[in-house]
């Protein structure tokens, strides 16, 4: 009989509030159907939305970089290549660095008594070893020399070398009334890897590049297959790893520097 009472009196709430009930029912369905589906499909909008802003700032770096490359001139990109290869190169070149010595000394009027280049270890396993090393640093090649000549012609030498390619950099020296030794590292850098991001605008070097590139390929030194010229003949050694082999003239010292 309780239980008649209560069926009833459920019937009697519901009937009494059924429209109030449906409109609750709607408002809670409607609610569940805004936060679960709408307000997803609203951010996945905005998301794809930002993505097509990127990928169109993208397509415009592109093609900005496409026109950029399209305008450079292959002479002039070519000459400033060789120029910043002359100024750092990518390996230890001999032969570059003794035209250097030579047009320096010639400049200023002093002889070449005699050099060592300290050319390191030469084992492969060593290049493997300082692969790293070389290319958190400046690597260089030290070159040790004996000049003839007045302090003044020395300072001129020393000068004079400063605005040759490769670049040196002096930074020992003995003088004398008429001899001088000076220490001398010639800098090379080998290449690294090269990794480029194509969203990454390129931009027209500045100014101040542009005067440096031009000041330093007036320090190039042409290399010929002549034979560098000295004011006299200077006896001329390799050092490897401490120990020194010398060679009876600069000519042999040439062929020599070949083989590294």
């Amino acid at each position: 009989m309780s239980n008649d009472i209560g069926i009833n009196s459920l019937k009697s709430l519901y009937f009494k509030y059924k429209d109030y009930l449906i409109s609750f029912g709607i408002i809670l369905v409607c609610l569940v159907v805004f936060l679960k589906i709408i307000i997803p499909q609203i951010k996945q909008l905005s998301d794809l939305r930002k993505k097509e802003e990127e990928s169109a700032q993208k397509i415009k770096v592109f093609n900005d970089n496409l026109s950029f490359l399209q305008n450079i001139s292959d002479s002039e990109l070519e000459s400033d290549l060789k120029v910043v290869s002359s100024a750092l190169p990518s390996e230890k070149e001999f032969d570059s660095v003794l035209y250097a010595i030579s047009t320096a000394a010639n400049n200023a009027t002093v002889s070449i008594d005699d050099f060592t280049f300290q050319v390191g270890k030469l084992s492969t396993a060593s290049a493997e070893a300082t692969a790293v090393q070389q290319q958190q640093e400046n690597p260089s090649l030290k070159v040790t020399l004996g000049v003839k000549g007045d302090i003044n012609q020395t300072k001129m030498f020393i000068t004079e070398l400063s605005k040759k390619l490769p670049l040196s950099e002096t930074v020992d020296i003995k003088l004398d009334k008429k001899s001088s030794a000076l220490s001398v590292f010639f800098f090379y850098k080998p290449f690294s890897f090269i990794s480029y991001d194509m969203a990454v605008p390129l931009k027209e070097r500045s100014y101040k590049d542009k005067q440096l590139l031009k000041e330093i390929s007036a320090w190039q030194v042409p290399v010929t297959d002549d034979f560098p010229i000295f004011t006299s003949s200077p006896q001329g050694s390799f050092e490897e790893s401490g120990a020194s082999t010398s060679s009876g003239d600069l000519q042999s010292e040439a062929s020599s520097s070949s083989a590294f």
